[in-house]
């Protein structure tokens, strides 16, 4: 059978099996959503951008977004060979032909594997918390992420006005980005505390000179690295900042938040950044590290943070999610896989539902397995069912001289979001 007899019949096979899987990405459905918000970490909506990821949890008076930055670990350079280790690889290698399997590795567990063994962890950068006073009595919550646009939207009605919080995370623009609407001018108020776990780190207001603080708020404190240079500060428009070092002698880091209002007032407080009745706000986020190598860490991240916010503050909004979205949609447009439409149902119920249609069929098919709880058997329809999917995909590529592996992960690298259903 030649090249092309192979791909016509693939693409035949592919058809009769999937009639409403081989589509365009923009007639699909794409959302995951729930009616509620995050009660813990893994239920929270993740964006990223092969950078900076972030963890949404949608809150309605109290809103938590965790935020990472790629570099961020525990270590610094070191030179992980142990000392002696080519002396061990002859007697490692005879052990081994000689069926000695314990010895050799005990042999190279002590005394030929890198110093130390283990490698120190990655760590968590920071949050962004927000207080929402008044919205205690919120009415027709969503949250959704929407795998298309890589947008994490949360949604809800207190009183007559609807609010909206829209969040992602830009590839070209270095950033996340976070969007605060209402259907009615004026609505939007809220408290915006920058914090991180590391005890090791200090939030800072940065506020330009011609511009008031806060009636309540203490003197303005700068952090010294920022004097540095003095217009650093003066460009620092609406601003907070969050520095810190981990461990003592690693890396160190940074991140900071600059504001965008239409209509009310701002003020940064000594820790905090204060909106009262604003009709929108815009937030960006930008953070780094000292990070320059696996031999450096003598980078400057106060500096990257500034250069990354001034850069994006130079684009609308519109024009930094337009330029997300074009970027996302050209990866994940490339490959589109439909196995169900139950959009209007929340994500858990459409869980629900796919393993009772599941268990519906075996039991047609007399498949089920006698007297063995069908819970206990959902790990193996699940492997199944990707085996299958994964050999039909590898056929239909295949057949158009494509691998799969390779188109799924070519030009920027943009890494599957942890999701988790309730």
């Amino acid at each position: 059978m030649t090249k092309l007899q192979q791909r016509i019949l693939a693409t035949v096979i592919a058809a009769l099996l999937f009639p409403a899987t081989i589509r365009g990405a923009t007639n699909q459905s794409t959302v995951i959503w729930f009616n509620r918000p995050a009660a813990k970490w893994t239920e929270a909506l993740p964006i990223g951008n092969g950078r900076m990821g972030a963890m949404v949890f949608g809150g309605i008076t109290g809103e938590r977004i965790q935020f990472n930055e790629d570099t961020l670990w525990r270590g610094k350079p070191h030179d992980y060979v142990r000392a002696g280790a080519g002396d061990q690889l002859a007697p490692i290698r005879r052990m081994l032909a000689d069926g000695k399997i314990k010895e050799a590795s005990a042999l190279a567990k002590e005394k030929f594997l890198s110093d130390p063994v283990r490698q120190l962890p990655y760590q968590p950068f920071g949050d962004l918390r927000f207080h929402f006073p008044g919205h205690e009595n919120a009415t027709n919550y969503r949250r959704e992420l929407d795998l298309d646009s890589a947008l994490a939207t949360v949604s809800y009605k207190v009183d007559d006005v609807t609010f909206k919080r829209e969040t992602f995370a830009s590839y070209p623009d270095r950033i996340i980005v976070v969007r605060l609407t209402a259907d009615k001018p004026g609505q939007i108020s809220f408290t915006l505390k920058l914090t991180s776990p590391h005890t090791n780190s200090q939030t800072f207001a940065v506020l330009p000179y011609r511009r008031p603080r806060c009636a309540f708020s203490q003197p303005l404190f700068v952090p010294q690295f920022l004097l540095k240079k003095d217009q650093d500060i003066k460009d620092m428009t609406q601003h907070l900042l969050l520095a810190g070092k981990v461990p003592d002698d690693g890396l160190s880091f940074a991140s900071g938040v600059r504001a965008r209002l239409a209509g009310g007032k701002l003020c940064l407080g000594d820790r905090e950044l204060i909106v009262t009745n604003a009709d929108s706000v815009t937030l960006l986020l930008a953070a780094a590290t000292s990070f320059k190598n696996f031999q450096a860490i003598s980078g400057e991240p106060q500096v990257r943070v500034t250069s990354d916010l001034k850069k994006a503050a130079k684009r609308s909004y519109d024009d930094l999610r337009a330029r997300h979205i074009a970027d996302h949609q050209k990866l994940f447009r490339r490959v589109s896989l439909d196995l169900e439409r139950l959009a209007r149902h929340r994500t858990f119920v459409r869980r629900q539902r796919f393993a009772q249609r599941e268990e519906k069929l075996r039991r047609e098919r007399g498949l089920l397995e006698v007297g063995v709880p069908s819970e206990l058997t959902a790990p193996r329809r699940v492997q199944r069912a990707a085996s299958i999917s994964f050999k039909i995909a590898t056929t239909f590529f295949s057949a158009f001289g494509a691998n799969p592996l390779t188109s799924m992960y070519s030009g920027t690298f943009e890494p599957s979001a942890l999701r988790s259903e309730q």
